[in-house]
């Protein structure tokens, strides 16, 4: 197999609820997490010199090491090789299309479909438990990312429960133009905390029962206060997408890009309208949960 293309989607946090910090460093968390149709392209091909190398058409993602620190594609496509295939090597291109240090899981996403691409280019058979702990070792948001479309998420990320997801509705989501990274956001919280006004059981309810204003009530992010305490053009963000009486206004995971839970397709592109182009907004757009 010469070539091989696979998507990794962008994700929301319906709920996220932190519980400590552990040992390790890391957050034992709790969270609803959802797959949107939001997507970058992992395009993969087969090499003979045994070496693997990762690009992107975004500048913003490393190539090479950073301060210790590799693109994390890059960290699952080593894990992988060193682990089940030594001598095989791959050319790993990354289509971006899901903003970079979002609260989308963008990068996660990217290195759960390099570690599926790499598995069909290079003929390995590996289970999805086996994979689950690949990614696992990755980063937290892999396993999710290698899962189902929706699904309770605990531990540091590792521990994951698929549900059956609800019916697919529509959101709207706009990112400011500063970019935040996720440890510094849980630093942020470490620091001044920050209050949790979701409720797991009322969004499950919605969830199973089809009622998307029920599922948008429970919906909330212990993170929220430190993102809008680091990117303060958060707030105006969500107080004008509020204006428009969604289901719920919320960012999502460590920000610091808003989501909101629309009606119907024409209320998102209604929210999308009133913040495309304007000044400070990298971007805004019209999004669908998966199934």
């Amino acid at each position: 197999m010469g070539q091989v293309i696979v998507r990794g989607y962008a994700k929301i946090n319906l709920t996220l609820r932190i519980l400590f910090k552990r040992d390790d460093g890391y957050h034992e968390i709790e969270s609803i997490m959802q797959k949107i149709d939001l997507y970058d392209e992992v395009i993969l091909k087969d090499r003979v010199d045994g070496r693997v190398s990762v690009c992107s058409d975004n500048p913003d993602i490393p190539q090479h090491p950073m301060n210790g620190s590799l693109n994390i594609a890059t960290k699952a496509a080593e894990l992988l090789k060193t682990t089940h295939a030594p001598e095989r090597g791959a050319d790993v291109f990354i289509r971006k299309r899901i903003p970079v240090a979002a609260g989308l899981g963008g990068g996660s996403s990217d290195a759960a479909a390099c570690l599926l691409g790499l598995v069909r280019l290079w003929g390995l058979e590996l289970g999805a438990d086996q994979l689950l702990r690949l990614g696992a070792e990755v980063g937290s948001d892999v396993p999710f990312a290698l899962s189902s479309a929706t699904a309770v998420v605990g531990g540091r990320g590792e521990r994951v429960c698929p549900v059956n997801p609800p019916r697919s509705f529509w959101m709207t989501l706009v990112k400011p133009g500063p970019s935040l990274l996720a440890a510094d956001a849980y630093a942020e919280f470490d620091s001044r905390g920050g209050g949790y006004p979701g409720d797991a059981h009322r969004v499950l309810e919605g969830i199973s029962s089809g009622d998307l204003a029920l599922l948008g009530s429970g919906m909330g992010n212990a993170l929220q206060d430190a993102v809008e305490r680091l990117v303060p053009e958060v707030g105006p963000i969500m107080e004008g997408l509020r204006e428009f009486r969604p289901h719920s206004v919320i960012v999502s995971g460590s920000g610091p890009t808003v989501v909101a839970v629309a009606r119907d397709r024409s209320h998102a592109e209604a929210m999308r309208e009133a913040f495309a182009g304007r000044p400070g907004i990298e971007c805004a757009t019209v999004t669908q949960s998966l199934r």
